[in-house]
């Protein structure tokens, strides 16, 4: 079953390092990243920071990439295209020897937080063991199964997907409210305190997605294990 992880890398074993000590307040977040073979990576993103001119000077710099090309702005931020050529061995394990995808992943100058995409538990094993072995510190945030579309690709149980789209069907979150929480409660057949709890947890697990945000781990989840 495919599986979707969340993990996050030390903002100096991975791409761009010197990009983030010449210009530490800039945020990146990649929206494409493809790769063909192991020499490098192929990311399109948007980078976020006063100064653009600092970081077009440190990114043209960047012994990590080459073909920079910056490729619009817009409202303080820009979306680059460029080359990764070195620190991506944790890419091209997901990306090329296990043929998985990078679904977000957002770096600043002490992580990179990525969600990404493995064909099967198996998978990700062999791409932990892989940082392992090259001492690269890999921390995992979550580890859940991609068990059904759409819900599942957001770290969503379905029973908190249900209650999303039945209180958005039904008008919940309009305003003015159409429906109330005793009305989804009634048609889910469930009690009005599961369905606040379903709807807490559900937006929670949503905007941290979102905002590429989390608790801190401090112990590395057992392998094989995911949280419901």
């Amino acid at each position: 079953m495919s599986t979707v992880v969340e993990f996050t890398l030390p903002t100096d074993e991975f791409v761009l390092a010197e990009t983030f000590r010449a210009v530490p307040t800039a945020t990146f977040e990649i929206i494409r990243l493809v790769a063909h073979d192991a020499d490098r990576a192929f990311p399109y993103l948007w980078v976020s920071n006063n100064d653009m001119e600092a970081v077009d000077k440190a990114l043209a710099t960047d012994p990590s990439t080459e073909n920079l090309e910056r490729v619009s702005t817009f409202d303080g931020t820009s979306l680059y295209r460029m080359d990764w050529i070195d620190a991506i061995e944790v890419m091209i394990q997901i990306l090329v020897e296990e043929d998985g995808a990078i679904l977000n992943a957002n770096g600043t100058s002490e992580r990179w937080k990525m969600r990404a995409l493995f064909p099967d538990r198996d998978s990700f094993s062999r791409t932990h063991d892989h940082c392992k072995e090259r001492e690269l510190t890999m921390t995992i945030d979550r580890i859940y199964p991609l068990t059904d579309f759409p819900h599942g690709q957001f770290g969503l149980t379905k029973e908190q997907y249900a209650v999303l789209a039945l209180a958005t069907k039904r008008g919940y979150f309009d305003v003015p409210r159409t429906s109330s929480m005793a009305d989804l409660a009634d048609e889910l057949g469930i009690s009005q305190q599961a369905v606040s709890e379903r709807l807490r947890r559900a937006h929670d697990t949503l905007v941290r997605g979102a905002l590429a945000v989390g608790p801190e781990i401090t112990t590395e989840p057992e392998i094989g294990r995911s949280r419901r």
